[in-house]
């Protein structure tokens, strides 16, 4: 999908009433036991898209997440299948 396309999608639901947006990528792998259509929720990633550095009213070095490893959200299932009860 690539992260030009997704920051599009995201600034364009910023001028909606939505409240959570989830994104699922594809990703490779060298686990054999991984099949294809298999869900991975990752322990950590590596934040590559560049834009992060611009949607901030702070200056661009205060906010600079490129490169950075960010972690998964605690409890992410749990908080996910909250949110589809509503």
């Amino acid at each position: 999908m690539g992260a030009s396309n997704v920051i599009d999608i995201v600034l364009a639901f910023g001028c909606t009433p939505c409240k959570n947006i989830i994104f699922i990528g594809s990703v490779g792998t060298l686990d054999t036991h991984i099949g294809i259509g298999d869900i991975v929720i990752p322990e950590y990633s590596i934040c590559g898209d560049g834009v992060c550095r611009y949607l901030t009213n702070k200056k661009i070095t205060e906010n600079d997440s490129f490169g950075k490893k960010i972690t998964r959200i605690k409890n992410f299932l749990k908080r996910l299948s909250q949110k589809q009860k509503k």
